[in-house]
């Protein structure tokens, strides 16, 4: 009969244990994937949002001096 048997290394050990494990192991890559996509996204939403805000800003000084003017 099979029984379980819990592996007694950690992933820790398994990556220092051996020193070219430590360089085929790519589990902290796709965290730092998603920090580069989030980090562009965030750029491309404070662009959006000032270029939104300056269009803002001269269509209520137009609105201003019309009604500043009558």
């Amino acid at each position: 009969m099979l029984t379980f048997q819990p592996r007694r290394d950690t992933k820790k050990e398994r990556t220092v244990g051996k020193p070219g494990n430590f360089f085929r192991d790519e589990s902290g890559a796709t965290m730092v994937e998603y920090g580069l996509i989030v980090g562009l996204i965030a750029l491309a939403i404070i662009a959006s949002v000032t270029s939104l805000g300056n269009t803002l800003t001269g269509m209520f000084r137009t609105v201003a001096t019309t009604f500043a003017a009558s």
